[in-house]
């Protein structure tokens, strides 16, 4: 499913994949570190738009990762905090439109298997039940001792709870950005 949903995107040209530390908005937007190869999606989101009329506040996470191989259906978004120790998590939360950046991404989709000329029948329901994966990579300018650290990451823990209430058809994982390009090492993908 995963690889002609790819295949068809890439033929289409709606995905543009690429290092993701390479996309047009990485540097501006705080992930040029990330290693890894993905969609960008923003990117997506706009062509989707220009070719389906202009869809009024529509909006997408940033990466869409897509791979069979490694059972990957990952969309991520990544977000700086200016400042830990004051940061209210679910003020953030709403602020970062999480949960709306993830339906949409989904919508955009399912815009593109709906096509008349993508083959498969029912694509738009595989994409329901197929398992999917939300992160959000958060990043610092700097995390001052040990007790900054500790705060960073019981901040993390409850952006994670919370987007896990909120995104209950995904499984959510929220990290530091470098940690990201970890999670994908360490499953092999990159």
């Amino acid at each position: 499913m995963i690889t002609k949903l790819k295949t068809y995107g890439l033929h289409k040209k709606y995905f543009v994949e690429d290092v993701v530390g390479r996309f047009k908005k990485a540097k501006e937007e705080g992930f040029s570190v990330l290693k890894f190869k993905g969609i960008d999606f923003d990117a997506t989101k706009e062509i989707v738009c220009k070719r389906n009329g202009n869809l009024q506040g529509i909006k997408s996470c940033d990466i869409f990762v897509a791979d069979e191989f490694y059972n990957l259906f990952d969309f991520i978004e990544i977000k700086e905090l200016q400042n830990v120790i004051s940061c209210n998590p679910l003020k953030k939360l709403k602020e970062f439109e999480i949960e709306s950046k993830f339906k949409d991404s989904l919508r955009i989709l399912k815009l593109i298997v709906n096509e008349r000329d993508f083959s498969e029948t029912d694509f738009d329901k595989l994409i329901d039940s197929y398992p999917k994966k939300l992160i959000l990579g958060i990043f610092v300018e700097e995390i001052k001792g040990k007790k900054g650290e500790n705060l960073f990451y019981q901040k993390l823990f409850i952006f994670q709870r919370e987007l896990l209430r909120k995104v209950p058809e995904a499984s959510v994982l929220v990290k530091p950005i470098l940690k990201i390009n970890e999670y994908y090492k360490n499953i092999g993908y990159f």
